[in-house]
């Protein structure tokens, strides 16, 4: 098998196809929260429909209507490749309203406590943990989801490994976005990762629910240490052998895994990172921020994404005599930043980072800063490992953002939280760290450097986007519309010597919530039903429908063999309420078919179509140790996919 040590590879249930001109690869690096135990194409979560929470001021009221009164389940909006949104199907007979900018605390905390950020009309949680143009796509194993690729090609370095940079879709993981989890989307869009790079990740839980009551602020496991690797390809938990203390990987391919530790060096309590070295001896740095030779005027990595973590217990990390000196900075994700083969050759990963702020110990603590959002901004490769620093890379990837609105209509809204955002200073009635992104990715360039010392511009990929009107009431989320491929003039560098025509993408809703008519939104989200090619070929994706309701529901948890699977979360608008368990659909693909376009008069259009055999099964949660009320909202949520699947394909 081709070592692609940067992408997470897409594992297709069939490999037909070489007709479709459309196109990737995948890996996450931007930090999303997903039900326990999902583990999807991507390798990082994804990050995500975004609900704005307005702080409450005196005569502010604003209200948002949430339709109910009816089954909108035959109510679809469509996006196609230009943004444009149109509705088919029944409307709802009546609406509710509800009072979104209003916060009302719960009694018990009234006096001391600010509510969480709000998960209005249960759309998600911004307070949850954040993962040639020629095109792939296939149905990952047993679950049914439609995944979809699009590599960017680049040159090869003379010796080592190059970078698989590469667009990811994945619908699974657009079917894991539930009411707890933090469904902003990714800089690339809805249902889509950037893959090729990397991370390990580290969860924490709420310290309230380790009896630190007065606290809404993030704490260690009580079981200790939950971290995860998503890699070249592979995943996997990471686990401490609690007798020897060292670190190997749940599924274990004899990767040797290492925590170094470098105080002062990544914003980390400890400047602790990670090192993996793999069976090759290519090695893995996640964190490390410092290459080799790093002085005070060389670049830093910035790939360690860190929030304030406290301490309920003396065997947390940071532990202290008091709950408040317990509190330090450790790491959510170290990002894959440098990576060192067998010869020493070399590559290494550079971010952004956004930094926010929120008032910790529910007011009564300090301002602490956390980063609220990392993403990819470069990649230097072809170089030799202990010269990164005074030698120019000869090859380059450079990722351009912008903000989510610039360029795109946001008329209808957009997928940004309000007033979550604080500064070192001032007022501040944010009492938790939460998470999300106010850029999208623009493009993506290759580039060479020249005898002269600056770089040339070899291809370019740009992203269109849009900001669809999910129609159910809440805010729109970040749809990928197209991406364009343009070869730069070599001679200069600048203009466009082939601009092929863009690969564009419709879409369609799926709601995402099993509908309950109790004003609270269905969720609806986009997924890709149709993606026509540069060549003008067509992939067009049929879902299976919807086949839980609200008459039509599991007997248990535990019995169900349905199409939906349970998730507990807590409702906080307009006021906090106790936590609900309810139900979100699956959509395994049903068929996909491949038509050539024009010019196509010798080809022959193709069908696969997916017999899914049984019922699907469902895993209960990995597990753990929770604490306070949370373990008993571990549940069934886990999709084990079916028995069988058989795929027939013809024309």
């Amino acid at each position: 098998m081709n070592k692609a040590p940067f992408t997470r590879f897409i594992r297709p249930l069939t490999a037909l196809l070489a007709c479709v001109a459309v196109a990737a690869s995948t890996a996450g690096i931007f930090p999303v929260a997903m039900p326990e135990g999902w583990d999807w194409s991507p390798s990082s979560p994804k990050d995500v429909t975004a609900v704005p929470a307005v702080p409450w001021t005196a005569g502010l009221q604003p209200i948002i209507p949430f339709v109910t009164g009816a089954n909108t389940a035959s109510r679809q909006a469509a996006v196609d490749g230009n943004g444009h949104v149109t509705v088919s199907g029944s409307q709802a007979s009546k609406t509710a309203t509800k009072t979104g900018g209003l916060e009302v605390r719960s009694a018990a905390f009234l006096s001391t406590l600010a509510p969480p950020p709000a998960n209005a009309g249960g759309a998600g949680d911004f307070a949850s943990l954040p993962g040639v143009s020629s095109g792939t796509w296939g149905v990952a194993g047993t679950t049914g989801a439609f995944t979809w690729s699009y590599p960017m090609s680049a040159r090869q370095a003379a010796a080592g490994p190059t970078p698989n940079l590469a667009f990811a879709y994945d619908s699974s993981s657009v079917d894991g976005l539930t009411s707890s989890t933090n469904n902003q989307p990714s800089a690339v869009g809805d249902g889509w990762a950037l893959g090729g790079a990397g991370a390990v990740r580290q969860r924490f839980t709420p310290c309230m629910d380790q009896g630190i009551t007065g606290s809404y602020d993030l704490c260690g496991n009580a079981g200790g240490q939950q971290l995860s690797v998503a890699f070249g390809g592979r995943s996997s938990q990471i686990i401490k052998d609690a007798t020897t203390g060292q670190f190997r990987l749940q599924k274990d391919d004899n990767t040797k895994v290492e925590y170094l530790k470098a105080a002062g060096t990544n914003g980390t309590f400890d400047g602790g990172y990670w090192k993996l070295t793999d069976t090759e001896g290519t090695q893995y740095f996640f964190g490390r921020n410092r290459l080799p030779g790093w002085t005070a005027t060389s670049p830093v990595t910035n790939s360690a994404s860190t929030v304030p973590v406290g301490a309920a217990a003396a065997t947390q990390p940071c532990a202290a005599a008091s709950f408040a000196s317990s509190i330090c900075q450790q790491a959510y994700a170290w990002n894959l930043d440098y990576v060192v083969d067998l010869h020493g050759n070399s590559a290494a990963y550079y971010y952004a980072q956004a930094t926010n702020y929120y008032s910790s110990r529910s007011g009564a603590g300090s301002r602490l800063p956390y980063v609220r959002d990392s993403r990819l901004t470069r990649i230097d490769y072809g170089m030799r490992a202990g010269a990164e620093l005074t030698t120019t890379a000869p090859l380059r990837f450079s990722l351009a953002y912008t903000p989510r609105c610039t360029g795109v209509d946001c008329t209808k809204g957009n997928d940004m939280p309000t007033g979550m955002a604080c500064a070192a200073t001032g007022t501040c009635a944010i009492y938790s760290p939460t998470f999300f992104a106010d850029q999208r990715l623009l493009s993506v360039t290759t580039q060479t450097l020249l005898s002269t010392g600056t770089f040339q511009n070899v291809d370019m990929w740009t992203l269109k986007h849009s900001m669809p009107d999910p129609g159910d009431g809440t805010k729109p989320a970040l749809w990928l519309s197209s991406i364009s491929h343009q070869g730069a003039n070599t001679s200069t560098g600048v203009g466009g010597a082939i601009n092929d025509p863009p690969v564009v993408f419709t879409g369609r809703t799926l709601q995402n919530r099993v509908w309950v008519t109790d004003g609270l939104a269905p969720l609806d989200r986009y997924r890709i039903d149709s993606i026509k090619s540069s060549t003008g070929a067509v992939t067009s994706v049929t879902y299976m429908a919807a086949e839980c309701s609200e008459t039509n529901l599991p007997a248990s948890p535990e019995t169900n063999s349905l199409r939906c699977f349970p998730q507990w979360w807590q409702p906080t608008t307009p006021i906090v309420q106790p936590a609900r368990m309810d139900y979100f659909h699956i959509y395994p693909t049903a068929s996909i078919a491949v038509s050539p376009g024009p010019g196509g008069t010798d080809s022959t259009s193709m069908l696969t179509r997916y017999n899914y055999v049984g019922k699907p099964a469902w895993k209960y949660a990995d597990s753990k140790v929770v604490t306070g009320s949370g373990g008993s909202q571990v549940t069934w949520s886990v999709p084990a996919g079916y028995a069988k699947v058989t795929t027939i394909t013809g024309n």
